[in-house]
């Protein structure tokens, strides 16, 4: 659900970027950064870009940026098309498909408007099968499933627009080798737990909750396909979207060795026809500030200049370009095709460890994002915070400066977790803190990032999205102790508010949504909170 208001005056899911050189342009008007669903990393990563702007560059450059919310990588297109957006996060296929006519874009004229500024993140590609069906253990053992249940994803774009183009270079037509049953990642896992279908897809950045769920409870009954380098270049088909991806051994529980996949890059975008001096300051201050960045979302671990090609199907921005060959990545004849040519296009994929600091999350799910936050001090729950019988108020505590959820935090979500799933419906509030240590603009920079940070494990790692989820910032305004101390422990702070939604049924008064009565806590979400 959209966020539905951010304290102190900030404007929800959208904050000034100001990027553009004064010396260029005096007075520039706005520019728009296409996201996604506010549930998605897309979404917060495009609000991390922007919190850099503001807090970093708003004080030196004339030029607006802002991130809206979109429902996801078509609209982004479109609004680019439309000229709504200048900037856009774009999985690289949609990109494809829209410079040349096809996929969700057939029968449009090719688009050539669209150039690539950089790399973010890329998705890893796991195919899952019951185990009776494997043969060799990679890609190929899809052939034993012909006229089988098997789950590609939903039906529209997405998941399984993919899988038909993937696994086309295969020689598989998915929809008349298999039985499809279009279920979502979690159904996916769940039926294929329960023998329901055989094999599910599933593209996403690993450690995928749903995945390790499924793997830790099958009993050695289910495998995770690996790909050879032959069947990476032919499942490719030379579009340069997928691009080798390891995924190392220990990230799922039974996982022996390495397991090399394929992976999908989602890119920042740009018109064509934005200032090459506005793209510049984009993309310098994107790479010059990702310790930032990665602590808004985990996915920018993966962002950095020996990647910034990887998986690019479309000529750059010139100024990206500029910047590029300004650090020394490009050389100073690379002209804007360079990321159409295969050396560069697949660069740093072999040697590339795709989960960097968070293998800490491989053997315990509720290990910190970031290994320096593992020793945030962690109090007592403060004194008198309201708790009743219909709600309830949960509170992670930070270090001094510290951004990340530390792994005694994400215990407390996994509790957040449980209490929510055991309404019918629930309002998240979530509220973010810092103490008087800083000055007041660091002060709220640190309690909204802390705030984000909270959001994003219970989105990613709980999958609380289907609740109403609310994000407020409070700077060190609302101190938990004002006993006078700048550097107060228990001020660094987040607090999320559980309470019953309230559920209105015409003719009758309303109701708020109650516990089940036997409802457990899953086994999974038991495991998170070890």
């Amino acid at each position: 659900m959209p966020l539905s208001r951010l304290g102190n005056g900030m404007l929800t899911a959208m904050l000034a970027m100001a990027f553009v050189s004064q010396s260029t342009l005096a007075a520039a008007d706005g520019y728009t950064l296409a996201t996604g669903r506010t549930s998605g990393k897309s979404f917060a990563v495009g609000v991390g870009i922007s919190s850099l702007a503001k807090v970093k560059l708003m004080p030196q450059y004339k030029m607006d940026l802002s991130a809206v919310e979109s429902q996801g990588f078509v609209q982004n297109v479109r609004m680019l098309q439309n000229d709504q957006a200048q900037f856009a996060i774009l999985q690289a296929m949609f990109g494809h498909f829209a410079r040349t006519g096809t996929g969700t874009f057939a029968g449009e004229p090719p688009d050539d408007s669209l150039r690539a500024v950089a790399m973010l993140w890329r998705d890893a590609d796991h195919f899952v099968i019951d185990k009776t069906y494997e043969k060799s253990g990679t890609i190929a053992d899809l052939d034993e499933l012909e006229g089988m249940p098997v789950s590609m994803g939903v039906e529209g774009p997405g998941p399984i627009e993919s899988n038909r183009l993937l696994l086309s270079h295969l020689g598989i037509d998915v929809d008349s080798s298999f039985s499809l049953t279009h279920l979502n990642y979690l159904q996916s896992s769940e039926a294929l737990a329960r023998g329901e279908i055989m094999a599910m897809s599933t593209p996403i950045r690993p450690p995928a909750p749903h995945v390790e769920k499924l793997l830790a409870g099958s009993d050695g009954r289910h495998t995770l396909l690996s790909f050879t380098d032959d069947q990476i270049a032919q499942a490719d088909g030379g579009l340069g979207l997928w691009t080798p991806y390891v995924i190392p051994a220990a990230t799922y529980p039974g996982q022996t060795e390495d397991i090399q996949t394929v992976a999908k890059s989602n890119l920042l975008v740009a018109r064509s026809d934005v200032d090459d001096e506005v793209v510049y300051q984009v993309t310098k201050s994107v790479f010059e500030n990702l310790d930032f960045l990665r602590t808004i979302h985990d996915a920018m671990y993966e962002t950095s200049l020996d990647r910034a090609l990887v998986g690019v199907p479309m000529p750059l921005h010139p100024g990206a370009l500029r910047y590029f060959q300004e650090v020394g990545l490009l050389g100073p004849d690379a002209n804007l095709e360079v990321a159409l040519a295969d050396d560069v296009r697949g660069a740093g994929s072999a040697a590339y460890d795709p989960n960097g600091a968070l293998k800490a999350r491989v053997s315990q799910i509720a290990a910190t994002l970031d290994s320096s936050a593992t020793a945030a001090w962690s109090p007592a729950p403060s004194p008198g915070l309201p708790r009743d019988d219909n709600g309830k108020t949960f509170v992670v505590y930070f270090g001094l400066n510290e951004k990340a959820v530390s792994g005694v935090g994400v215990q407390e979500l996994a509790e957040v977790s449980a209490f929510a799933d055991n309404l019918t419906n629930a309002n998240i509030e979530i509220s973010g803190h810092a103490d008087r240590s800083g000055d007041p603009a660091y002060n709220a920079y640190l309690a909204e990032v802390r705030a984000t940070a909270v959001m994003n494990v219970l989105k990613d790692t709980f999958g609380v999205a289907g609740h109403d989820i609310t994000l407020e910032t409070h700077g060190a305004d609302t101190p938990a102790i004002d006993d006078g101390r700048e550097y107060q422990p228990q001020n660094r702070r987040v607090e999320i508010r559980v309470t019953p939604k309230v559920i209105e049924t015409p003719g009758e008064p309303a109701q708020a949504a109650s516990p089940g009565a036997d409802d457990d806590v899953p086994a999974w979400k038991a495991r998170a909170s070890i």
